[in-house]
């Protein structure tokens, strides 16, 4: 049986990740998801799902922080194509 230690990490856990599971059921219920879909919604994890408040422990501070981290990866690689696109263009 868990401790209520472990619980209340549990419940941290959830905590950062029941907001991220919207949009993970939003955009996989599309066929085809478009750039133009994604981009604000990566905005909008990062600025609001991902901010850390002084109120978050320790586990929620790291979690949103390795969570952003990959998130950022992800917006690079989203961005760069079109931004190479045009430079070669030049």
């Amino acid at each position: 049986m868990p401790t209520d230690n472990e619980f209340s990490t549990l419940e941290s856990v959830a905590s950062v990740l029941e907001p991220l599971s919207h949009f993970t059921d939003a955009l996989s219920g599309e066929k085809c998801v478009t750039v133009s879909a994604v981009r604000p919604l990566l905005s909008y994890i990062m600025d609001n799902c991902l901010r850390a408040s002084p109120d978050d422990c320790a586990i929620v501070k790291e979690m949103k922080e390795i969570i952003g981290d990959k998130l950022q990866v992800i917006a690079i690689f989203t961005w760069r194509p079109r931004a190479c696109l045009t430079n070669a263009a030049i």
